[in-house]
């Protein structure tokens, strides 16, 4: 006599042998496997963010983090607007309340500098993000002329797009560095005639003489960082770290090395600045100091005068 063997497709049916525990590492394993399949791209996160702040946010779908950035960005521009086009009316309001000028100068200075510091953050973060959401490390694009282009728009861009965010965040600092320095140049002018007579002329020249050096050294590694991002970009630098075991010696020195700019891009650039100093006449550059420390008797400075006096002394010799 046959047996029957009766099963039941119950729908709402669940196998006792899986425990619920063994279900939900199961299920997150599987959505583990699912999400590392197609990794999100570092390079496209920071460039994303470096455009529009909180966008490679949304592209990771980091929704909460990404409408914070948008904010920020948003209540960053608007005011910066509103006082570039409103400003006759600011100096005129902040002379009728005695609102000294350095007082204006200082705020907008902070103001402008806590949003540079969060446009930056919000790209760093994003690449971060994106680099631990990958199973694997990542490598860098596969264009080698893209980090060149990106370099060129902002120094630190391309070296995040080969993948090196250590000497990426060390360009990024110092591109920042030298577009306050540029602004504090551009708006101290505005303030100096309130504090030429008064204690804060020597702070406040002293503060212009280290933005022009800032100025100086963040154009000098704008130049070597996309010389720096070009050629990193076509070397396989990463591909042959994964020769050498991790404790070895020699990878941790070329790792140390992938933190600063390349030797030969700096002698590069010096000698690229001594040949244009010996084709360029002497005099040219007597006049334009000469200019310079005329204006600034004018303006009736002590400091900037006495830097360019010995600075003329200087060619003399």
């Amino acid at each position: 006599m046959k047996q029957k063997i009766w099963c039941l497709n119950d729908s709402e049916h669940v196998d006792s042998t899986v425990s619920p525990v063994g279900q939900g590492a199961a299920e997150n394993s599987e959505s583990r496997s699912r999400h590392f399949s197609k990794p999100k791209n570092p390079a496209w996160a920071f460039s994303l963010s470096m455009i529009f702040w909180g966008a490679g946010h949304l592209y990771l779908r980091a929704y909460r983090s990404g409408s914070v950035f948008l904010a920020a960005m948003f209540f960053f521009y608007v005011p910066l607007v509103s006082l570039w086009f409103f400003r006759p009316s600011i100096g005129r309001l902040a002379a009728d309340t005695g609102i000294q000028s350095v007082v204006l100068l200082v705020s907008f200075f902070g103001f402008l500098t806590l949003g540079v510091v969060c446009w930056f953050a919000n790209a760093v973060d994003v690449y971060y993000r994106a680099a631990r959401l990958r199973a694997s490390k990542f490598r860098g694009v596969d264009n080698e002329y893209l980090p060149l282009v990106f370099s060129l728009a902002f120094p630190g861009w391309g070296q995040f797009l080969n993948g090196q965010p250590g000497k990426g965040l060390f360009f990024l600092l110092t591109a920042g560095a030298g577009v306050l320095s540029v602004v504090l140049l551009a708006v101290a002018p505005l303030a100096w005639p309130a504090v030429k007579s008064g204690s804060g002329s020597g702070l406040l020249e002293a503060c212009l003489v280290t933005a022009v050096l800032v100025v100086v050294l963040s154009s000098l590694f704008w130049v070597i960082g996309v010389y720096d991002s070009f050629v990193s970009s076509k070397e396989l630098y990463l591909e042959k770290l994964r020769r050498y075991p991790a404790d070895n010696a020699m990878l941790r020195r070329r790792a140390l090395k992938r933190l600063f700019p390349r030797l030969n891009a700096v002698l590069g650039l010096l000698l690229a600045v001594s040949l244009s100093y010996q084709l360029v006449p002497e005099g040219y550059y007597l006049q334009v100091l000469q200019k310079c420390r005329s204006n600034a008797i004018s303006q009736e400075m002590k400091i900037i005068p006495a830097l360019i006096n010995r600075t003329i002394e200087f060619f003399r010799r």
